[in-house]
């Protein structure tokens, strides 16, 4: 055992030369005499101590020594004669006891023996000592440290966390009383109960609770009631839990920082679900709303809390949108790690309440005149567009579709789908009415025509000017392409509208879009002084008829295009930029339902190009306009949505429209000349409002040609790039309720208030943990706040920053955040917040 013991000292300590080895009771002397450790040289000292030290000096230096003495230790008065006492303080004695070689290993005082001795039996132990290696030291090493680092051991953590963490982990094995009673005999055995209880009386103000499974689960239901009622300080007479509520504004923030730690614990934070949810299931959710409702300031929701709020929000959203939006703001942020896979399914379902407050704001689709509808659409309605298209976006994600048959959310869909086609018939019916009234005359309609693009944007153009054309981008599409575009601090893009013609499809839109002095019609199709509007090749001679410094690409080439062929591209005055997502996916039978994930596509690859346009190829002015919009309906059409097509014979038939020689007495007919620069005298014929023709091998839920709002309303972004700011930047703020750092981490939550638009600019920030002299103590984090995304969660970001490691002692620090443009100097901190470090060793009492 000695040779075994010896061998372990010099492979533990690699520096070591000399092992010092007392034996007063000769308890060893036999195995000495047996002595054999090829690597380490033995020496008796029964000689001159001079001579040996001689010897250890020069003739073994080099070499590894067990030095062994057959009597006493000196004593503190004898080592001021010991010769060798030099030579014993730069190297080690051998213990041959376990207490004494733990106290020599981490330099603990004399008088903590006993203390060691006590818990030897787990102290020897190199994974009990791993665990609490931050308290193995002359200055941390007592009682109730070793207790609660023993605790933190037989809990399973890897270190000495709060306790608070402790408790949560008991709660967490209350899921078997086995484990409870487990954990028990362990504490018992190391004289900790008492001390677990006084934890139990700090954070839940239960007196002397005995470790036993029912106890247990009481005190979950008692965690879980106060959280949920964390800033609630009066309880109701109806609550059938307030005999639970803690009172003690202390102890509630105690509470909250049990939960907070819990949070952030990356190894059993999942389990914050299972004991909310299950071990806690007695305390009901309904109860509690049902009292506090709107007033629960919750800190954390859960996946069963999620699915409650969810339904609760359903039950209101028509009638009472904005309380539904609130309370789909107040979840998101706040997912435990379970619940954040409804994420989207929370972004869906508040796209939805946005959705109905812009419905419901609606007083009438009564208008007197056309260009008054125009007005409103831009301004108003378009926001209902918008609102169900990001609801159903989120809707068809397949990790939304999985909740969506969890909760039977399917009935609410369905009437969102219903309620979308009741808005787009009754707006669309009165503005038909309307336009009726008026014969159709777009003309009359004091609003910007698309046959007139060329001439107002670039015929007078001084400057250099890309024109991408987006087959299908609507209006409110292009709204968020305004927001995304402003993502760039530099941009300065605007939005206007223009009134396509109808029919307002491909053909005649892109036509409307090049330079022209009148369009001719050609049996179905068009031309512009003779050539065929139809093709690249086409409309490329058409723009240089008009002005030989143009040129015409396709998107798909451009992106292929080597950085010199591109910007040999721009030096032409005008190009025209043809982009073909949306009109692409909706128009195939197979594809239209996709149709919303190609506007979403279509936004990124524009804002993309835009931004390349500007800063890698030089061109100061980027028009984005489109051909047409469209209308999608996502449920199945009703029978009565489907009429007969004209009995007139037709020149061109579609399910939006038809163009025939001849004017069918029918309502809804009109001269194409009216909302056209054609010169001839053919009629146009559209379905009511938003019905159909009845026409094989067409789209049905995606269409476009005829003459509702959202079909012949276009955007016109005119995006350029200036120096100067004149928006504001936007502001931010932190989450967290409370600022922790766990294990030498602190995970923070930045929440980007309001999306970028071009009244808000993006901000860049720089994050750090200061000391209390302002120096850096830990790593930084760079982070854009840029997003254009309407739902909260997409402009949530969490991040963690860890303390260096000559800094993990502070006990409190600074997260300051400054603005990485406005203050590089790092003067003005726009956030600076106190953090308290709980990796430390705390005083419990």
């Amino acid at each position: 055992m000695l040779k075994e013991k010896v061998a372990s000292y010099f492979e533990k300590y690699p520096d070591l030369k000399v092992l010092f080895f007392f034996d007063s009771e000769k308890e060893h002397e036999e195995e000495i005499q047996k002595w054999h450790l090829s690597d380490v040289e033995l020496i008796v000292a029964d000689q001159a101590l001079f001579n040996i030290k001689y010897r250890l000096e020069y003739e073994l230096k080099d070499k590894k020594v067990l030095l062994f003495f057959p009597y006493d230790k000196p004593t503190t008065e004898q080592f001021r004669q010991f010769a060798l006492l030099d030579i014993l303080e730069a190297n080690l004695e051998l213990k041959i006891d376990d207490v004494a070689d733990l106290i020599q290993e981490y330099g603990l005082a004399s008088y903590h023996r006993s203390l060691v001795g006590k818990y030897i039996k787990e102290l020897k132990l190199k994974k009990v000592q791993r665990v609490l290696a931050k308290i193995l030291n002359d200055s941390n090493f007592d009682e109730q440290n070793v207790k609660r680092g023993l605790i933190s051991y037989y809990l399973g953590f890897n270190n000495i966390v709060d306790p608070g963490l402790c408790l949560a982990k008991i709660f967490v094995l209350a899921e078997s009383d086995k484990n409870i009673n487990e954990i028990e005999k362990k504490l018992l055995n190391i004289d900790a109960v008492e001390l677990v209880q006084k934890w139990f009386k700090q954070y839940l103000d239960l007196d002397s609770v005995e470790l036993a499974y029912e106890n247990i689960l009481s005190a979950t239901r008692k965690f879980k009631y106060n959280i949920l009622l964390f800033d609630i300080r009066e309880t109701k007479d109806d609550d059938p839990y307030q005999k639970l509520k803690i009172t003690q504004p202390a102890k509630i923030n105690k509470l909250y920082s049990l939960l907070n730690d819990w949070q952030n614990n990356p190894k059993f934070s999942e389990k914050l679900d299972y004991v909310l949810d299950t071990l806690a299931d007695d305390v009901k959710y309904e109860p509690v709303f049902s009292c506090y409702g709107s007033d629960l300031n919750f800190p954390v929701v859960t996946e069963k809390m999620a699915e409650y709020i969810i339904h609760r929000v359903i039950s209101i959203l028509s009638h009472q949108p904005g309380q539904a939006i609130e309370l789909c703001s107040k979840m998101m942020g706040k997912l435990s790690s379970l619940a954040k896979q409804m994420s989207k399914t929370i972004d869906s379902i508040s796209f939805a309440a946005h959705f109905y407050k812009e419905k419901n704001a609606i007083t009438t689709y009564i208008l007197n005149r056309p260009v008054e509808y125009v007005n409103a659409y831009t301004n108003d309605f378009v926001k209902i567009d918008f609102y169900y298209r990001k609801a159903l976006h989120k809707l068809l994600q397949s990790e939304v579709q999985i909740n969506i048959d969890k909760l039977e959310l399917h009935g609410f869909y369905q009437e969102l789908h219903k309620d979308y086609e009741a808005y787009l018939l009754d707006l669309n019916k009165q503005w038909m009415k309307c336009l009726e009234e008026n014969s159709f005359n777009f003309k009359s309609i004091d609003s910007p025509k698309q046959y007139g693009f060329y001439n107002h944007y670039l015929k007078d153009s001084e400057h250099k000017t890309a024109v991408i054309i987006s087959d299908g981008l609507r209006y409110e599409a292009a709204e968020e392409l305004l927001n995304a575009l402003h993502s760039d601090t530099k941009n300065q893009s605007k939005i206007s509208h223009m009134i396509t013609s109808v029919p307002s499809n491909t053909k005649m839109g892109m036509s409307n879009l090049l330079p022209n002095n009148g369009i001719t019609w050609n049996k179905g199709n068009y031309a512009i002084n003779g050539i065929s509007t139809e093709g690249l090749v086409n409309r490329q001679k058409i723009l240089q008829s008009y002005d030989p410094d143009s040129a015409a690409i396709q998107y798909t080439d451009l992106i292929k295009m080597e950085q010199s062929e591109a910007r040999a591209l721009f030096k032409k005055k005008i190009v025209y930029i043809y982009h073909n997502n949306i009109d692409a996916t909706g128009d195939d039978r197979k594809t239209e339902n996709k149709v919303f994930d190609a506007v979403e596509k279509t936004i990124k690859d524009i804002e993309a190009i835009v931004r390349k346009i500007h800063s890698s190829w030089n061109v100061s002015r980027v028009l984005i306009t489109a051909d047409h919009g469209f209308i999608y309906q996502y449920s199945k059409l009703n029978d009565a949505m489907f009429e007969s097509l004209p009995k007139e014979k037709t020149e061109v038939t579609h399910n939006r429209f038809t163009i025939s020689s001849g004017k069918e007495n029918k309502t809804n007919t009109f001269p194409i000349k009216n909302t056209t620069v054609l010169d001839e005298d053919l009629y146009v014929t559209i379905p009511t409002a938003i019905n159909r023709f009845k026409h094989q091998g067409s789209s049905t839920q995606y269409v476009h040609g005829g003459a509702s709002l959202q079909e012949v309303i276009v955007p016109v972004i005119e995006s350029s790039r200036k120096r100067e700011e004149v928006a504001e930047k936007v502001k931010f703020t932190l989450l967290n309720k409370e600022l922790v750092i766990i294990s030498g981490a602190l995970k923070i939550k930045i929440l980007q208030t309001d999306l970028i638009n071009k009244d808000i600019k993006p901000r860049s920030i720089f994050i750090g943990l200061y000391n209390s002299t302002n120096e850096l103590i830990s790593n930084t984090s760079d982070m854009s706040l840029d997003s254009t995304a309407a739902a909260p969660s997409g402009r949530t970001k969490e991040l963690i920053i860890n303390l260096t490691n000559n800094a993990s002692n502070v006990s409190f620090c600074y997260l300051i955040i400054y603005d990485l443009m406005d203050d590089p100097d790092k003067l003005n901190p726009l956030i600076k917040q106190k953090v308290i470090n709980k990796s430390l060793i705390e005083t419990d009492f």
